[in-house]
């Protein structure tokens, strides 16, 4: 797993404290958004109809990731899960790259990329989701 510190602008912080916690998922992607233009100033970014959450097009080459944020300081497989299909097919196939990133809320975060049957594998496990009783 390769794995890099990133210290996220001052603005995309700021930003992060008027978020509710059920959008981590989506600060996760703004971050990631954020990591990428340090990396490419020209990179483009487009959001899939359906499964993985981010293409990144940049230098010529577009890749598809899989973004997972957390608010833990630290990487932990065992709070780590894929939801849906697509997602699963794509990372499986390793059309996609899962991206973990970790310490979310914070300035200094951790990036991770993880590469499917190199750093970890997909076990299929039942998941049920609680609904208010009306």
């Amino acid at each position: 797993m390769k794995s890099e510190p990133f210290k996220i602008s001052d603005k995309l912080l700021e930003d992060n404290n008027k978020l509710d916690s059920n959008e981590i998922g989506k600060y996760a992607i703004e971050i990631a958004k954020e990591y990428f233009r340090s990396k490419d100033i020209d990179a483009q970014f487009e959001i899939p109809r359906k499964g993985e959450d981010l293409i990144v097009k940049s230098k010529n080459e577009s890749k598809l990731y899989e973004i997972k944020g957390s608010k833990m300081p630290e990487f932990r497989f065992k709070q780590l899960y894929i939801s849906g299909q697509s997602s699963f097919e794509k990372i499986e196939s390793k059309e996609a790259i899962l991206m973990r990133i970790v310490n979310i809320g914070k300035q200094d975060v951790t990036i991770c990329f993880l590469e499917y049957d190199k750093d970890f594998i997909l076990e299929k496990v039942p998941r049920w989701i609680i609904k208010k009783k009306k």
